[in-house]
């Protein structure tokens, strides 16, 4: 998990699968239908990111491990705590 950014980690478990495959469909439909041009960026990189060698052969084991830190229901999060999506300050210059 070292590879990804916290951003493209949320973005894998809201629109992820545990089937490489399916997860790249998704990612490129969700960036069809961005408005942003900055986020359809940012989620291209992501699907180029996860066909390397390294990400595509361990990515299954990586996208638990990703549900496991963004899950709510875990309990070790302070009270009032969320992972939220906070956007790079090169998207907000425009």
């Amino acid at each position: 998990m070292r590879y990804l950014k916290v951003e493209e980690m949320q973005l894998i478990y809201w629109f992820g699968c545990p089937n490489l495959k399916n997860t790249k469909e998704r990612l490129r439909s969700v960036a069809l239908l961005a408005t942003n041009n900055c986020m359809k960026r940012r989620i291209i990189r992501l699907c180029n990111k996860l066909e390397r060698r390294g990400l595509s052969e361990q990515y299954s084991v990586i996208y638990f491990h990703i549900c496991e830190l963004f899950s709510p229901d875990d309990g070790t999060r302070p009270p009032g705590t969320s992972a939220l999506m906070v956007p790079n300050d090169d998207c907000m210059a425009a």
